[in-house]
Protein backbone atom coordinates (compact mmCIF):
# COMPACT_ATOMS: atom_id res chain seq x y z
CA UNK A 1 0.00 0.00 0.00
CA UNK A 2 1.30 3.42 -0.91
CA UNK A 3 0.70 6.39 1.37
CA UNK A 4 1.35 10.09 1.02
CA UNK A 5 4.02 11.66 3.16
CA UNK A 6 2.76 14.32 5.51
CA UNK A 7 4.43 17.75 5.40
CA UNK A 8 6.31 16.85 8.60
CA UNK A 9 7.72 13.57 7.19
CA UNK A 10 11.32 13.50 6.03
CA UNK A 11 12.08 10.70 3.53
CA UNK A 12 15.63 10.16 4.84
CA UNK A 13 14.39 9.80 8.43
CA UNK A 14 11.70 7.33 7.32
CA UNK A 15 14.29 5.34 5.40
CA UNK A 16 16.66 5.15 8.38
CA UNK A 17 13.78 4.35 10.77
CA UNK A 18 12.53 1.52 8.55
CA UNK A 19 15.92 0.25 7.36
CA UNK A 20 16.10 -2.66 9.81
CA UNK A 21 12.35 -3.44 9.76
CA UNK A 22 11.52 -3.40 6.06
CA UNK A 23 13.21 -5.61 3.51
CA UNK A 24 12.35 -3.14 0.74
CA UNK A 25 11.44 0.50 1.22
CA UNK A 26 10.69 2.52 -1.89
CA UNK A 27 9.71 6.12 -2.38
CA UNK A 28 7.68 7.10 -5.42
CA UNK A 29 7.07 10.61 -6.64
CA UNK A 30 3.37 10.55 -7.51
CA UNK A 31 0.52 12.98 -7.84
CA UNK A 32 -1.94 13.33 -5.00
CA UNK A 33 -4.78 14.55 -7.18
CA UNK A 34 -8.29 13.13 -7.47
CA UNK A 35 -9.73 15.75 -9.81
CA UNK A 36 -9.53 15.32 -13.58
CA UNK A 37 -10.10 19.09 -13.84
CA UNK A 38 -6.90 19.75 -11.87
CA UNK A 39 -5.08 17.11 -13.92
CA UNK A 40 -6.12 18.86 -17.13
CA UNK A 41 -4.72 22.15 -15.81
CA UNK A 42 -1.47 20.46 -14.73
CA UNK A 43 -1.15 18.78 -18.14
CA UNK A 44 -0.48 22.18 -19.74
CA UNK A 45 3.05 21.90 -18.35
CA UNK A 46 5.09 19.33 -20.36
CA UNK A 47 6.88 17.97 -17.27
CA UNK A 48 3.62 17.53 -15.36
CA UNK A 49 1.99 16.01 -18.45
CA UNK A 50 4.76 13.42 -18.69
CA UNK A 51 4.47 12.59 -14.98
CA UNK A 52 0.67 12.21 -15.21
CA UNK A 53 1.07 10.07 -18.32
CA UNK A 54 3.72 7.81 -16.75
CA UNK A 55 1.62 7.32 -13.62
CA UNK A 56 -1.46 6.54 -15.72
CA UNK A 57 0.56 3.93 -17.67
CA UNK A 58 1.75 2.40 -14.38
CA UNK A 59 -1.81 2.39 -13.00
CA UNK A 60 -3.04 0.76 -16.23
CA UNK A 61 -0.33 -1.91 -16.18
CA UNK A 62 -1.05 -2.69 -12.52
CA UNK A 63 -4.83 -2.93 -13.03
CA UNK A 64 -5.68 0.00 -10.73
CA UNK A 65 -8.66 0.98 -12.91
CA UNK A 66 -11.03 -0.69 -15.36
CA UNK A 67 -10.46 -0.21 -19.06
CA UNK A 68 -14.09 -1.17 -19.82
CA UNK A 69 -13.80 -1.80 -23.55
CA UNK A 70 -11.33 1.03 -24.17
CA UNK A 71 -8.30 -1.22 -24.62
CA UNK A 72 -7.89 -0.45 -28.34
CA UNK A 73 -8.14 3.33 -27.80
CA UNK A 74 -5.69 3.16 -24.92
CA UNK A 75 -3.21 1.07 -26.91
CA UNK A 76 -3.52 3.45 -29.90
CA UNK A 77 -2.78 6.53 -27.76
CA UNK A 78 -0.13 4.94 -25.54
CA UNK A 79 2.72 6.96 -27.01
CA UNK A 80 4.72 9.97 -25.94
CA UNK A 81 3.25 12.08 -28.77
CA UNK A 82 -0.37 11.39 -27.72
CA UNK A 83 -0.11 11.77 -23.95
CA UNK A 84 -3.00 14.26 -23.60
CA UNK A 85 -5.30 12.10 -25.70
CA UNK A 86 -4.34 9.04 -23.62
CA UNK A 87 -5.12 10.90 -20.38
CA UNK A 88 -8.48 12.05 -21.75
CA UNK A 89 -9.44 8.40 -22.38
CA UNK A 90 -8.09 7.30 -18.99
CA UNK A 91 -10.20 9.99 -17.26
CA UNK A 92 -13.33 8.21 -18.48
CA UNK A 93 -12.27 4.80 -17.11
CA UNK A 94 -14.00 3.60 -13.90
CA UNK A 95 -11.62 3.54 -10.96
CA UNK A 96 -9.13 6.07 -12.34
CA UNK A 97 -7.93 8.49 -9.62
CA UNK A 98 -9.40 6.18 -6.98
CA UNK A 99 -7.58 5.09 -3.84
CA UNK A 100 -8.68 1.69 -2.55
CA UNK A 101 -7.47 0.83 0.93
CA UNK A 102 -6.74 -2.66 2.25
CA UNK A 103 -9.66 -4.26 4.09
CA UNK A 104 -10.16 -3.24 7.70
CA UNK A 105 -12.59 -3.47 10.60
CA UNK A 106 -15.65 -1.24 10.53
CA UNK A 107 -17.99 -0.50 13.43
CA UNK A 108 -21.05 -0.97 11.21
CA UNK A 109 -20.23 -4.65 10.53
CA UNK A 110 -20.38 -7.14 13.37
CA UNK A 111 -18.65 -9.92 11.45
CA UNK A 112 -16.29 -9.13 8.65
CA UNK A 113 -14.43 -6.17 7.32
CA UNK A 114 -14.88 -3.52 4.63
CA UNK A 115 -12.85 -2.11 1.76
CA UNK A 116 -12.91 1.69 1.54
CA UNK A 117 -12.47 3.38 -1.84
CA UNK A 118 -12.48 7.12 -2.45
CA UNK A 119 -12.56 9.11 -5.67
CA UNK A 120 -13.64 12.57 -6.76
CA UNK A 121 -17.32 11.62 -7.09
CA UNK A 122 -18.00 9.27 -4.16
CA UNK A 123 -16.98 7.17 -1.20
CA UNK A 124 -17.57 3.42 -1.54
CA UNK A 125 -17.56 0.87 1.25
CA UNK A 126 -17.66 -2.75 0.14
CA UNK A 127 -18.33 -5.54 2.60
CA UNK A 128 -15.75 -8.32 2.78
CA UNK A 129 -14.70 -11.18 5.02
CA UNK A 130 -12.06 -10.82 7.71
CA UNK A 131 -9.62 -12.26 5.15
CA UNK A 132 -10.50 -9.54 2.62
CA UNK A 133 -12.67 -11.64 0.29
CA UNK A 134 -15.08 -9.12 -1.25
CA UNK A 135 -18.84 -9.57 -0.91
CA UNK A 136 -21.72 -8.13 -2.94
CA UNK A 137 -22.84 -5.47 -0.45
CA UNK A 138 -21.58 -1.99 -1.44
CA UNK A 139 -22.63 1.34 0.08
CA UNK A 140 -21.90 4.52 -1.88
CA UNK A 141 -21.92 7.99 -0.34
CA UNK A 142 -21.71 11.37 -2.05
CA UNK A 143 -19.18 13.90 -0.80
CA UNK A 144 -21.96 16.45 -0.29
CA UNK A 145 -23.26 14.25 2.55
CA UNK A 146 -19.94 14.12 4.44
CA UNK A 147 -20.33 16.49 7.38
CA UNK A 148 -17.26 15.51 9.42
CA UNK A 149 -14.16 13.30 9.28
CA UNK A 150 -10.94 12.74 11.18
CA UNK A 151 -8.59 10.22 12.69
CA UNK A 152 -7.15 9.29 16.06
CA UNK A 153 -4.17 6.96 15.80
CA UNK A 154 -5.44 3.96 13.81
CA UNK A 155 -9.14 4.91 13.94
CA UNK A 156 -10.59 6.87 11.02
CA UNK A 157 -14.15 8.17 11.18
CA UNK A 158 -16.50 10.12 8.97
CA UNK A 159 -20.09 11.27 9.38
CA UNK A 160 -22.76 11.08 6.71
CA UNK A 161 -25.63 13.56 7.08
CA UNK A 162 -28.62 12.94 4.85
CA UNK A 163 -32.27 13.99 5.25
CA UNK A 164 -31.63 15.29 8.79
CA UNK A 165 -30.22 11.92 9.94
CA UNK A 166 -26.60 11.43 10.90
CA UNK A 167 -24.51 8.28 10.71
CA UNK A 168 -20.94 8.05 11.97
CA UNK A 169 -18.78 5.33 10.42
CA UNK A 170 -15.50 4.29 12.04
CA UNK A 171 -12.75 2.23 10.43
CA UNK A 172 -9.81 0.71 12.30
CA UNK A 173 -6.80 0.73 9.99
CA UNK A 174 -3.07 1.42 10.03
CA UNK A 175 -3.89 3.73 7.09
CA UNK A 176 -6.26 5.96 9.09
CA UNK A 177 -4.08 9.05 8.62
CA UNK A 178 -3.84 8.49 4.86
CA UNK A 179 -7.63 8.03 4.73
CA UNK A 180 -8.01 11.42 6.42
CA UNK A 181 -5.52 13.00 3.99
CA UNK A 182 -7.53 11.68 1.02
CA UNK A 183 -10.79 13.00 2.49
CA UNK A 184 -9.13 16.38 3.13
CA UNK A 185 -7.77 16.58 -0.41
CA UNK A 186 -11.09 15.72 -2.06
CA UNK A 187 -13.28 17.92 0.17
CA UNK A 188 -10.92 20.90 -0.24
CA UNK A 189 -11.20 20.72 -4.01
CA UNK A 190 -14.94 20.07 -4.09
CA UNK A 191 -15.59 23.07 -1.82
CA UNK A 192 -13.77 25.31 -4.35
CA UNK A 193 -15.84 24.05 -7.30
Amino acid sequence: MEVALSPADKPVDLYVQNYNEAKILKFHFKKFVFSTEIEDALADDPICLNMLYQQAIDDLNNGRFETSGKEIELKRTQHVTTQKEFLKIVHSCPGYNTVTFPHCMCDSRKDGHVVLSVCESKIAIQACSTEGEKQDQIKNFLWAHVSDFGCDDDLFHFTITKNSSERKISLKSPYAEYMAQCFENITQHSSKS
